[in-house]
């Protein structure tokens, strides 16, 4: 799907990706080595999963640098969830000091499964992570949107939205299959956006900013229930 929105690694940050050439690669695995340590990198949640992470991406943030790791559940199942790690670094000597730790910041999908990401810059002042995961059974799908602020103080959740809908694997129910997609548009940075559903149904819903967090304030329509 495309979200009508620009990553913050296209703008004018600096991303470092595993397995880029140069440097990217070496100051990766040595912010990850920071945020982990050497006995590995698996955390415990509160529920009592175990998450196992891996290096996602080093950001140069205005405020500093933020590591973002992906986590899966070691045992995958329909009630244990995955998870976006968020880890604030500042550099020390020839390697990384973690001066803020948010593991499981960011919920991931069902099967333990983390989310899909991406970061943008045009939503508010700060980086934003744009987080899916995608959800249903029996043919009948949605995908779920998390925007996270990773603010000075920490990552901020903003909102948590369905983002699409889908029952075209659900056979033959006697009614016509529905395929329905949203994307970000319309966005005034700090204050609102849009989002664009089309397809079956077309439709829009606004989403304002009311303190740290955004909430739906205008809609001409509704995804199907799942």
């Amino acid at each position: 799907m495309a979200y009508g929105i620009k990553q913050w690694a296209a703008a004018s940050a600096l991303v470092l990706l595993l397995g880029g050439a140069g440097e990217a690669e070496p100051q990766l695995a040595d912010a990850f080595l920071a945020a982990f340590g050497a006995s590995g990198p698996e955390v415990e949640t509160e529920d009592g999963t175990v998450l196992h992470f891996t290096p996602g991406a080093l950001i140069s943030a205005p405020f500093g640098l933020v590591l973002l790791s992906p986590g899966a559940a070691d045992m995958p199942s329909p009630l244990t969830f995955g998870a976006l790690g968020v880890h604030y670094l500042v550099a020390e000597g020839h390697g990384f000091r973690v001066t803020g730790s948010w593991p499981d910041a960011i919920g991931g999908g069902t099967m333990g499964n983390p989310p899909s990401w991406e970061v943008d810059e045009t939503l508010t002042r700060w980086p934003v992570v744009i987080a899916r995961t995608l959800e249903g059974n029996q043919g009948y799908f949605s995908e779920y949107i998390q925007l996270v602020e990773l603010t000075p103080k920490g990552p901020q959740p903003l909102v948590i939205f369905r983002s699409s809908y889908s029952d075209g694997s659900a056979g033959d129910t006697g009614a016509k299959p529905q395929e329905i997609e949203g994307k970000i548009v319309n966005i005034v940075k700090d204050q609102s956006f849009e989002v664009e559903f089309t397809g079956t149904s077309q439709f829009r819903q606004t989403y304002s900013r009311k303190g740290d967090i955004y909430e739906m304030t205008a809609s001409t329509g509704t995804l199907p229930d799942l």
